[in-house]
């Protein structure tokens, strides 16, 4: 087995292990796990891996724009308290759209 898919292989048992009480855990191991099959391995160089907050970022907005954008996403316990995620996703949605000046869904390619 090689590194990378030891290290996939790691990270796929700690996501089937944890429990799923909120969108985040799930879109940050998603967003991570992307990230790690994405990335070329050198084990020569060195075994370790490295994921930045900025590039999680960008997956974790990929995930809930093009969820909000084509399905108007609605989660959290109390529906009149939209979670924070949410709440930047649409603005950002907002800006985009008043900048193209379309209200046209448009996926997250980021």
């Amino acid at each position: 087995m090689s590194d990378r898919e030891s290290f996939l292989s790691k990270w796929l048992e700690i996501i089937r292990g944890c429990t799923v009480n909120n969108t985040y855990k799930m879109a940050w191991a998603r967003a991570i796990t992307e990230l790690a099959s994405e990335m070329d391995y050198d084990s020569s160089i060195s075994n370790m891996v490295e994921i930045t907050l900025e590039q999680i970022a960008h997956k974790v907005l990929k995930l809930y724009w093009n969820q909000t954008i084509y399905f108007n996403l609605i989660q959290g316990a109390n529906i009149n308290l939209t979670p924070e995620i949410i709440t930047w996703t649409k603005e950002l949605i907002r800006k985009y759209q008043g900048e193209v000046n379309n209200k046209q869904p448009v996926r997250y390619e980021g």
